[in-house]
């Protein structure tokens, strides 16, 4: 299936006449709510009834005569009544709610949107589009991500004590990564790749901080 992603608002633009929505059935309506109450895109609705992402269209704007059958609105329902205890915790959190409680998960200031890109390996700008309203990814995505922040969580709680270690320094030091790794003359993605134990902090390095800091 054709999953539509955060493209679907802009592409509703460039989209013809034809597409401009229409008055439709109640199934159509409800099923509308329910997509956007668990942030699905079309293609992921699509996927779940088992049926063409054009036909979630045709549906949402009213150009196909035939709505919803009613199994197929059986299952829309249990997709809202039986969500996993994961999509519950993340669809009652709006986007910055989400981006502080993944940054505290990671032992960063509430604040650090860079550390925690550079944790999960995406763009510095990244969190801030999660943060959007306008932008906030899927739900399919959310849980994506989420599983990405435990696993990043995971490696630093498994790393090699020297690890551990510096993880502990930087948040004694309580600034963002990138700042503490600046102030001791590191890279920021070198710090978080050594939180996560994929290389090891030089003796010496961590001497200097024990020292600034203690």
């Amino acid at each position: 299936a054709v999953h539509g992603g955060g493209g679907e608002g802009r592409m509703s633009n460039l989209l013809p006449s034809r597409w401009s929505r229409r008055p439709t059935h109640p199934n159509s309506e409800r099923l509308r709510a329910i997509r956007t109450a668990l942030r699905m895109t079309q293609g992921e609705m699509a996927d779940a009834l088992g049926v063409h992402i054009s036909t979630i269209r045709n549906w949402e704007y009213g150009t196909l005569s035939s709505p919803p059958s009613r199994e197929m609105m059986d299952v829309a329902e249990a997709l809202m009544r039986e969500p996993s205890e994961q999509v519950k915790r993340l669809l009652k959190l709006n986007g910055r709610e989400l981006v502080g409680e993944w940054c505290r998960t990671l032992s960063l200031t509430h604040d650090d949107y860079a550390g925690l890109a550079l944790h999960l390996g995406v763009a510095r700008t990244t969190p801030f589009r999660w943060m959007s309203e306008s932008s906030q990814p899927p739900v399919s995505v959310l849980c994506t991500i989420d599983d990405r922040v435990a696993e990043v969580r995971a490696k630093i709680d498994a790393a090699p004590p020297a690890c551990r270690e510096l993880h502990k320094l930087r948040v004694t030091y309580g600034r963002p990564l990138g700042r503490f790794a600046s102030v001791f003359g590191l890279e920021g993605a070198q710090v978080a790749a050594m939180e996560r134990g994929e290389s090891e902090p030089a003796a010496e390095d961590l001497a200097r901080i024990r020292q600034h800091l203690h």
